[in-house]
């Protein structure tokens, strides 16, 4: 390997009779600082160009400066939050999730909508609803079989981790809306549209250790040697239970947003009032341990609107209960024609949003 006509061979590695050398190696071997400039998406060797050298980022990608090759989803897990920042940029805000890492939102742009979580200085988890992504070279908005076919999923997936083996099941219904793929020490979600050809509508990425620890959304058979006991899961206290439920009503509604968004409506504006009679409804349902849009206490979503004061032309109220986030619960109410049809309602222009436990409630008010 020559560079400014000096030779050089650094350890490398031959594929098809090439050798392929890492660029950083061979810079640090030269004495040379290597960078990489999420701004301008380029890498540079020696010294840090300045903008007139190349040019300034094209405008009209996205707000955050994501190029089209750095749209892979899969590139993210294991990135530092530097790194992370470098491309993506600063998050619209950071939100504290229930299994050892944070949601850092970008909400920017609904057409663009990201969540990545960042636990320490590493990203673990990375989900996405923009059809400008892509999973394993295949993008959202490829039809169901084809996703299937190409990645051979099945309704059985397999895992084992420290010993312990993990088979969880997916019944055909559930496998229709989503399916699960375990990868190594990744873990891929698919999410489908079945009312829009069950095309895929969103994808979540995970890393196994956190995966692990979370809530499946899934049936799952779990063995282990007598000498084995499962991991622990993480236990949230009182203050924090409540700073994840405030989180994932600001989820459900930038999902909401999204989904509205990327389908030529336009976004939904916070109803602090309509959230606060959303939250008192799924906490009354968390407490007297029912589950539905009439309350034995409070009566229906019209009676809790009225006496909280709240004048509407109109209004509708979608219900969810046993989801473990935000993410699960909307890509499931996107599956139910009812719900749907109030998340994309055009006539709705105000929406708020209640989550106790894991009962979630919106309340759209116009």
């Amino acid at each position: 390997m020559y560079y400014n006509g000096m030779k050089n061979v650094p350890l490398g590695f031959i594929y098809e009779g090439t050798t392929y050398v890492p660029l950083r190696f061979v810079a640090e071997n030269l004495g040379l600082e290597v960078g990489y400039d999420g701004k301008k998406n380029t890498i540079w060797v020696g010294s840090q160009p300045s903008d007139k050298e190349t040019g300034n980022l094209p405008a009209g990608d996205m707000k955050t400066g994501v190029s089209q090759n750095d749209k892979a989803v899969e590139a993210y897990l294991g990135m530092t939050r530097g790194q992370l920042v470098q491309v993506l940029g600063e998050p619209a805000r950071v939100d504290p999730g229930p299994y050892g890492f944070d949601w850092w939102i970008y909400n920017q742009d609904y057409a663009h909508y990201l969540q990545v979580g960042v636990q320490g200085d590493r990203v673990v988890a990375f989900y996405t609803n923009s059809r400008q992504w892509s999973i394993d070279g295949i993008k959202l908005g490829t039809e169901r079989d084809t996703v299937v076919r190409k990645l051979q999923l099945t309704g059985k997936v397999q895992a084992s981790y420290d010993d312990i083996s993990y088979t969880f099941s997916l019944p055909a219904q559930t496998f229709k809306q989503r399916a699960l793929r375990i990868d190594g020490q990744v873990v891929t979600e698919f999410f489908f549209d079945t009312h829009d050809g069950e095309k895929l509508t969103a994808v979540q990425v995970t890393d196994l250790t956190t995966f692990l620890q979370s809530d499946f959304n899934y049936s799952v058979n779990i063995s282990y040697p007598s000498n084995k006991k499962l991991p622990d899961k993480p236990k949230l206290t009182p203050d924090q239970q409540e700073a994840m439920e405030r989180a994932y009503e600001r989820q459900v509604f930038d999902l909401a947003n999204s989904a509205r968004v990327q389908r030529g409506l336009p976004a939904l504006e916070w109803n602090e009032e309509a959230a606060a009679v959303a939250r008192a409804h799924s906490r009354d349902m968390l407490h007297t341990n029912f589950f539905s849009h009439h309350s034995p206490n409070t009566g229906s979503m019209g009676d809790r609107l009225q006496k909280a004061g709240i004048n509407y032309q109109a209004a509708g109220e979608n219900i969810a209960f046993g989801q473990s986030d935000a993410i699960n619960a909307h890509e499931g109410w996107m599956n139910s024609s009812g719900h749907r049809q109030n998340i994309l309602n055009p006539d709705f222009k105000t929406l708020g949003v209640g989550v106790a436990g894991k009962y979630y409630t919106q309340n759209f008010v116009t």
